[in-house]
């Protein structure tokens, strides 16, 4: 994909910035690389920036000649009138540039360019094989992500052009080396041929550029294998995926992708006389599944966090690599165990490994590495809701060993890098609370961020792992953290009906309110509250069901004004933010209610408001790996899982379906049914209120429906109006 914007957070490809700097071939979170870029004319050794293109090898774009659909990219490099074309593969990627005009073309390849995070290239080695193959290796290094974590790693790739270079030239900071056959930072010969401006002196700045012969309108073909193993794995994975099968033909490769992803999109069909609702449900589908990160070779070979070769043990298995899986049991942990359990295993199976080869649970792990980024253990309820929901081809007593650890050891500093664990512990287990300490905003203090919140998810999370020891039939464990998962009532406050942070010896902090108050991670009391994923009754109860119902309506209609997505990252600002994990159940709260019709109401609205349909205003939120995506996804079929799924016998909420009609294909791997249907009957934009629903032609008497009848298959038949209707579920 394109890059062009700048350093910065959250940085990548923006669609408003109007010039890109390059197509590289990590957008791993914390990591990056291999940046390839056509240009001609004068060389030009540093990119430019987005305001100032012209100050690099940058170029300007014309957006009507950008196109971008499954398996393909093309836009009009037009400072270089080059047209360039990419297509990819797991690990590999074919790429086609046209020159327009053949004055001094090149390929240039960039080895440190700006990226998300502040990085380092440590060392870089390239070597020429032959006039059409080079092969080499670099060696990154990112910390400075204000996360606990370093990602270190080495990326060795193979490119293969379909037309011979003239020369192998290259640059390290700011000498450049005409026709050289390596390029290594130790070892160059005295063939540096001229000095350039160079804005990286301080860091260590390398890349080479291939001269070609071509004529006004030629093009040149490369493709490229990458590996984190070994430069032998990198010509394997180009070999498997490209070379083998296709060739050089780039339409073939195209043609494959679009076939994969029409395989993926069959597993759930739906009915609309809407072509945008079509349009809207089949791209947030994609941007569910994409955001995986596969990090073993085509051979099983792979880096552990030890920085040691691995080998997939068990056919068919992938291991993933992705930054903090924060919130994915409200989004895609049901997204994967409803409509494509094998990703849900392959999770499953990778948080295995972790456990086998470093001795914890990841709270984010990317490129294979243990990260501390966000708070409390997303992996816990994961695996809880694989294994509830019938995913269960890993090693369960294993994963009860690895659950007990989590949630009963200390953090530490992990010695291959970062951080592991919970990190209030031990305050949790003694106190019954994460309390807010006087410096817990001091980045050198053993108490930074200790949040309040931790408190509402590691109870949560013991209500998880309770489920999945009950599951087991261990007993007492369920007991002892069943009681645990009640230790958010200890920082709810009855007098305020709020939850609130609390200091070691018990005493509120003072001087509070629901939106301005410290120890909430990315959010506010308000929303903090209604974190209580497993006891939404109890909570109930505590504030009083009309006032419950009330400050809940209150809140959804004070952040309708604003799409229910808090502007400019100030996610306290409004008390629904959906466009961040801490609310994403917020809709469904309803449910748990006398009036569950508010459930339909709401979920319908931010179905209708916050999702858009253009290339601006898709989402406005932080879609983290698919969860915006997944969760529109599921709400638009009508179902959501409030605790995630991992309850021993999950359910399934009922919310307000978008389609007259879904099918689900069920996995025959994991589930005895084969197909479930979800009809929705007068169903429109304005009918989005259930009027009663049957299952398998028996109407239903509660707004939820057992897993256990769903994984079976049959027809799940809404019928909708445009009013509530409170007998519904009588």
């Amino acid at each position: 994909m394109p890059d062009n914007e700048d350093a910065h957070w959250k940085a990548g490809y923006e669609y408003n910035v109007e010039n890109i700097m390059g197509f590289s071939h990590i957008h791993e979170w914390t990591m990056t690389g291999l940046l390839m870029m056509p240009t001609t004319g004068d060389l030009k050794i540093q990119p430019g920036t987005e305001k100032q293109p012209d100050y690099g090898y940058r170029s300007r774009i014309n957006k009507k000649t950008e196109t971008a659909r499954i398996g393909y990219y093309s836009v009009n490099l037009t400072d270089y009138n080059i047209q360039a074309e990419l297509t990819a593969t797991t690990r590999s990627s074919l790429q086609r540039y046209t020159f327009n005009k053949a004055e001094q073309p090149r390929i240039l390849v960039d080895f440190f360019f700006p990226a998300e995070y502040d990085w380092n290239l440590d060392d870089v080695y390239v070597k020429k094989v032959s006039d059409t193959e080079i092969e080499g290796w670099t060696l990154n290094d990112c910390r400075s992500t204000g996360y606990h974590g370093v990602q270190r790693y080495k990326l060795h790739f193979v490119m293969q052009f379909d037309k011979p270079f003239k020369t192998m030239n290259g640059w390290i900071r700011n000498k450049v080396y005409s026709q050289i056959e390596q390029l290594h930072k130790s070892n160059m010969k005295s063939r540096q041929v001229f000095t350039v401006e160079n804005n990286s002196q301080d860091k260590l700045d390398a890349g080479i550029f291939l001269d070609f012969n071509l004529n006004t309108g030629d093009d040149v073909m490369v493709r490229t294998g990458i590996s984190l193993v070994s430069i032998d794995n990198a010509r394997l994975n180009l070999e498997e995926e490209i070379a083998r099968p296709f060739g050089w033909n780039f339409d073939k490769v195209v043609t494959n992708q679009q076939d994969t992803w029409e395989t993926l999109f069959q597993r759930v069909s739906i009915t609309t006389d809407n072509y945008l609702l079509k349009q809207k449900f089949y791209t947030n589908l994609y941007r569910s599944i994409s955001p995986r990160t596969i990090w073993n070779d085509v051979n099983g070979e792979w880096i552990d966090m030890n920085g040691n070769k691995a080998l997939i043990d068990k056919p068919g298995k992938s291991v993933y690599g992705g930054d903090s899986a924060w919130g994915m049991h409200w989004t895609l942990g049901p997204f994967y165990n409803l409509l494509y359990p094998e990703y849900m295993s392959n999770w499953i199976y990778t948080y295995e490994q972790f456990y086998r080869r470093g001795g914890w649970l990841p709270n984010g792990n990317p490129g294979m590495k243990y990260f501390r980024v966000m708070i409390g253990n997303p992996a816990l309820p994961l695996i809880v809701s694989g294994y509830q929901h019938g995913i269960r081809d890993f090693d369960s007593q294993l994963m009860y060993r690895a659950l007990i650890h989590q949630q009963t050891a200390t953090m530490i500093n992990y010695p291959g890098g970062g951080q592991v664990g919970n990190e209030s512990y031990p305050d949790y287990i003694t106190k019954g609370y994460v309390p807010l300490y006087d410096d817990a905003w001091d980045w050198n203090s053993p108490h930074y961020q200790s949040y309040v919140s931790n408190t509402m998810e590691y109870s949560y999370q013991d209500y998880c792992a309770a489920q999945y020891f009950d599951a087991l039939n261990k007993k007492d464990d369920f007991n002892t953290f069943m009681k645990r998962s009640d230790n958010w009532k200890n920082i709810f406050d009855p007098s305020t009906g709020y939850v609130r942070p609390r200091r070691p010896n018990g005493e509120w902090i003072e001087n509070t309110n629901p939106y301005h108050a410290p120890g909430f991670c990315e959010g506010s009391a308000w929303q903090f509250t209604w974190y209580v994923p497993h006891d939404v009754k109890s909570l109930i109860n505590l504030i009083g069901e009309r006032q419950f119902i009330d400050r809940l309506n209150a809140g959804f209609a004070t952040s309708e004004k604003v799409s229910f997505n808090a502007l400019g990252d100030n996610m306290g600002a409004y008390p629904i933010n959906h466009g961040n994990e801490t609310n994403m159940q917020a809709a469904y709260l309803f449910s748990y209610t006398s009036e569950p019709w508010h459930t339909q109401k709401w979920a319908r609205a931010i179905q209708e408001k916050y999702y858009g349909m253009g290339l601006r205003d898709a989402y406005p939120g932080d879609e983290d790996q698919g969860q915006m995506s997944s969760w529109y996804i599921l709400s638009s079929i009508g179902l959501f899982q409030m605790d995630g799924g991992c309850s021993k016998d999950p359910v399934w909420l009922l919310g307000s379906p978008r389609f007259d009609r879904v099918e689900i294909l069920l996995d025959n791997t994991y589930y005895s049914g084969k197909k479930l249907i979800i009809k929705a009957e007068n169903v429109s934009k304005d009918n989005c209120y259930i009027q009663y629903v049957r299952f398998n032609n028996k109407r239903l008497s509660n707004n939820y429906i057992e897993w256990s009848k769903l994984k079976k298959g049959g027809t799940l038949h809404f019928i909708m109006g445009d009013r509530p209707n409170p007998n519904a579920f009588k």
